[in-house]
């Protein structure tokens, strides 16, 4: 579960706020909106988002908090500053308090996000929810390159990131007289509105429409901005990585291995056995590599994690082969190395989310013939570790997700199967076809 109370986290200059809730604002008079909305849910304090305001947090703190001089600083929107356009999401922790999960699309502020939970699981799944509604959208988490931490937000204090006390009308006047004033008022200026209603009818305003063309390649730049291949030279690395694994150390033995493919890097995570009677947590420290980061959940188990530099290339359509090319060329190549692999398949090409334009009556522009569409198909592959170099000539287009090496000693190797076999998760990126074969 989340928490319903905002976190207050000071520093010498400014004091980050945690936990407001955010409602997406759409048309005019943005900020008499937010100032509706405030009151309504009895807001003390209102933060507007994105350039255009396109959301709004409030939240309601206590005297005490609020009273004070030091400036009160939306960490959300602190976010959403450093990255002013396309979808992005993170997952801070926030030691003893939890784990932030906040989203922006476009700088501002995505609803339902926001908000501190008292597990990682937790807030993994609420990323998939958002996920569900921006598929398009990039985890920050899993770049340690870019993402933002706690200093980068406190050092993010431009005003449009600082917190606004709600003001509340208070008349000194009686009930009737404030509506005495208030028909007074009303008979005074009926002609004035009625004068202006009847030229605005009389003169409608004209909108350019959108450029069909434009606006769908803007749409589908904006679906793939947030992908990325890694190729042949993202996937190298992190082979050689398990290549060099020791499989046993000062008597553990290793049994697993999981890693998460990022932009920059592959996040990976082993796991050793205690085999031996003599063998000790000291041992293991001083015969593993010194770039890993170890733990001992059990007396008998010692997880270790580290990172391998793999830089991915960014989603290019122009540089993607179409749908009927890879079928016939690159799943021919597939086909004469699969008798080394115990699975090699590439699902049904599917159309990659793409959030269609529309006019200024709110209708979908029609996706032009000639457009080539983004698309993808999932691909699952294993094989024994030795197997995989195979394929690298063959994955220039393949986005990895993840990677699981399994070690079995009591296998007898073959041509399918080994005593370390591994398994890759990801999908094929491609085009639409403009022609048939």
């Amino acid at each position: 579960m989340h928490s319903d109370t905002p976190l207050l986290l000071p520093s010498a200059s400014s004091i980050l706020v945690f936990g407001l809730e955010w409602f997406p604002l759409l048309g005019g008079g943005l900020h008499r909106q937010s100032l509706r909305l405030a009151r309504k849910y009895r807001a003390s304090h209102v933060v507007l988002s994105g350039e255009q305001a396109g959301s709004v947090g409030m939240t309601r703190l206590r005297k005490r908090a609020s009273g004070r001089k030091t400036p009160l600083q939306s960490a959300a929107q602190s976010l959403a500053s450093l990255f002013p356009s396309g979808t992005v999401a993170l997952i801070l922790p926030l030691a003893e308090h939890g784990w932030w999960l906040v989203a922006a699309h476009e700088g501002a502020v995505v609803a339902r996000t926001d908000r501190v939970y008292e597990t990682l699981d937790q807030a993994l799944n609420a990323l998939s929810d958002v996920r569900l509604a921006y598929p398009q959208l990039q985890d920050l988490s899993q770049d340690t390159d870019i993402a933002p931490g706690l200093s980068d937000l406190y050092a993010s204090s431009a005003s449009n990131n600082r917190l606004q006390k709600v003001g509340r009308w208070d008349s000194v006047l009686p009930v009737p007289v404030q509506w005495l004033a208030l028909a007074l008022t009303v008979v005074a200026i009926a002609p004035t509105v009625w004068q202006w209603v009847h030229t605005k009818q009389a003169q409608p305003a004209v909108q350019a429409e959108p450029d069909t063309q434009l606006a769908w390649q803007l749409a589908v730049r904006q679906a793939t901005q947030a992908r990325c291949l890694h190729g042949m030279q993202g996937t190298q690395p992190v082979l050689s990585s398990l290549y060099d694994l020791p499989v046993v150390i000062a008597g553990w033995q290793l049994a697993s291995v999981e890693c998460t493919a990022g932009r920059s890097a592959w996040m990976c995570q082993g796991d050793y056995q205690r085999q031996q009677q003599e063998a000790t947590n000291d041992g293991f420290l001083r015969s593993s590599p010194s770039r890993w980061t170890s733990r001992f959940p059990t007396m008998d188990l010692a997880k270790v994690s580290w990172a391998v530099a793999a830089p991915c290339t960014l989603f290019s359509s122009p540089a993607l082969n179409s749908a009927n090319h890879n079928e016939r060329h690159l799943f021919s190549a597939w086909q004469a190395i699969r008798p080394a692999f115990s699975r090699l398949e590439a699902g049904q090409s599917q159309a990659l989310p793409v959030n269609p334009p529309r006019d200024s009556k709110g209708q979908v522009l029609v996706q032009p013939v000639d457009l080539q569409a983004p698309l993808y198909r999932e691909v699952h592959i294993q094989s024994p570790l030795r197997s995989f170099e195979l394929l690298l000539p063959h994955i220039a287009s393949v986005e990895w997700r993840r990677l699981a090496l399994t070690v079995n000693q009591a296998i007898k190797p073959t041509l399918k199967s080994s005593q370390l076999n591994v398994t890759f998760l990801g999908v094929l990126h491609e085009v639409a076809s403009l022609s048939t074969r």
